[in-house]
């Protein structure tokens, strides 16, 4: 199964990670500095939360843009939600232009993938699989 991922900003990937960081920093100094144990029990819990989201996108794949296909169908992937899966007998349409690849399925329904960030090798074995054809 051909994919290619595409290079995201080390900010978009560890986001939760950083305001996991941060949620812990607060809720620390409450407890620390203010003696107010209640607010921050609630932003460690907060804390915790946004660790538990940055873990289970991490173990789950969700930590990557991506596109995958094989003969039944095409994958994509974005960054904290489940990849998306179209087989190619529902896809009405895929076309790729300069800066997007467009799968079309069904009446309102269809995801567009952005290829910026994408390397030049990336595109050409996008071009060579999805370029020509109007129906997959």
């Amino acid at each position: 199964m051909p994919k290619v991922v595409k290079k995201i900003s080390v900010w978009r990937k560890h986001h939760n990670l950083f305001f996991s960081f941060l949620w812990f920093a607060v809720g620390l100094s409450y407890i620390l500095v203010s003696d107010k144990l209640v607010f921050g029990i609630i932003y460690i819990l907060l804390a915790g939360s946004y660790l538990f989201l940055h873990l289970s996108n991490k173990t789950k794949g969700r930590d990557q843009e991506f596109v995958s296909w094989d003969e039944e169908g095409i994958k994509i992937g974005k960054v904290g939600v489940k990849p998306l899966e179209y087989s190619f007998t529902d896809i009405q349409n895929i076309s790729l232009t300069a800066n997007n690849l467009i799968v079309k399925s069904g009446a309102a329904a269809g995801t567009m993938v952005e290829l910026k960030g994408f390397t030049s090798e990336d595109l050409d074995l996008l071009k060579s699989r999805f370029a020509s054809e109007a129906v997959a």
